[in-house]
């Protein structure tokens, strides 16, 4: 949401989510604990959809990734000349065709070929995937390839703390001692999206997208179901800036300036989102305990292995055997075999 002051805002209340969940998929459930109910998108979804609602009329849409389909629905309502969405799932995408097939197409297709014409769509919307994508470089190059002249790329995308001077693919750079390289590290900084995108399209712009906490007031009080507009909105800055992603809008061609917008949701869904936070924690905890216990059965394993092989030498050494091998021609003592870790290495066998 933008400074009150310098752009006129939009904010929309959602009071509860009203569509049911047979179709939704695990990364767009968001389950309120207090109602019961799950909505398909995620408030940060919404957000986006809706600020793109705006850009596109008039216009032949493709919405990559669209999973559920409610946001090509809601694309679609606000006026786009027709909306053709791209998912992943297959399963999702039937259940988007006969949800919403009234006003979008569904199909399937894949980051790397989306399985559309290319130039033939005058807008382009890809909220979440290249958030999620390990590699942005081959859905990005597809999204470039699929708009039109002049036409519009609205995407959301990661915002880290920018990828090292001189790398050139979207891979994470080997960092010495991690064995998991932090999301964050390997995702471009605001500045460095903007240099990637203004090398395929003309006119770039970002915009921040944060999450924040308000305060709301409704002169007529909030009704159930559907989403509420409210008449005014302001920033009020309140700690330092940043932002985990960012939404661009990208074309060869002009386009109007971009508004800024906030949509709100209950505390019923913020705490719907800690308690899986939680469960992911959980998950990740269990799962440090359980590669500590594999990593001790390595160590337990390996200090039985030589504690065999130090008796083992013990017995090839004993007089009898000693006198055995001399008169067969042998050599009276052996070697220690192939070598062991250095940590674990006896000082003296003898």
């Amino acid at each position: 949401m933008g400074d009150a002051s310098r752009r006129t805002g939009c904010i929309v209340a959602r009071v509860r989510g009203t569509t049911s969940a047979d179709s939704a998929t695990p990364n767009e459930r968001v389950t309120s604990r207090a109602t019961g109910e799950i909505d398909r998108l995620s408030v940060e979804l919404h957000a986006a959809y809706r600020w793109a609602s705006g850009l596109v009329r008039s216009r032949v849409v493709l919405d990559v990734g669209c999973e559920s389909g409610d946001g090509a629905a809601l694309l679609a309502d606000a006026g786009a000349r027709s909306v053709l969405g791209v998912g992943w799932n297959p399963q999702a995408v039937e259940a988007a065709s006969r949800r919403h097939g009234d006003r979008a197409r569904f199909i399937v297709g894949k980051p790397s070929e989306l399985g559309v014409d290319a130039r033939s769509f005058d807008a382009v919307t890809c909220f979440g995937p290249l958030e999620r994508a390990p590699d942005h470089e081959p859905l990005l190059a597809e999204l470039q390839r699929v708009v039109a002249e002049n036409g519009l790329l609205l995407a959301s995308l990661p915002i880290g703390e920018g990828r090292p001077e001189g790398a050139v693919g979207a891979a994470a750079a080997p960092s010495a001692g991690m064995m998991v390289q932090r999301p964050d590290v390997s995702r471009p900084s605001l500045a460095q999206w903007h240099s990637i995108l203004a090398n395929g399209f003309r006119n770039v712009t970002l915009q921040p997208r944060r999450l924040c906490i308000a305060a709301l007031i409704a002169a007529d009080g909030l009704y159930e179901g559907g989403y509420q507009p409210i008449d005014d909105t302001a920033w009020a800055p309140g700690e330092p800036e940043g932002a985990e992603a960012a939404l661009a809008i990208a074309s060869d061609g002009d386009f109007p300036d971009p508004r800024s917008l906030a949509v709100l949701t209950g505390l019923c869904e913020l705490q719907a989102l800690r308690d899986k936070l939680y469960a992911w924690e959980q998950r990740a905890r269990r799962a440090e305990a359980e590669g500590s216990a594999k990593h001790w059965e390595l160590v337990a394993a390996r200090e039985a292995q030589r504690r065999l092989r130090r008796r083992l030498h013990q017995l090839e050494h004993r007089p009898l055997r000693v006198l055995s091998r001399v008169l067969r021609g042998k050599p009276a003592r052996l070697g220690h075999g192939p070598p062991l870790r250095a940590s674990e290495h006896p000082e003296e066998w003898s």
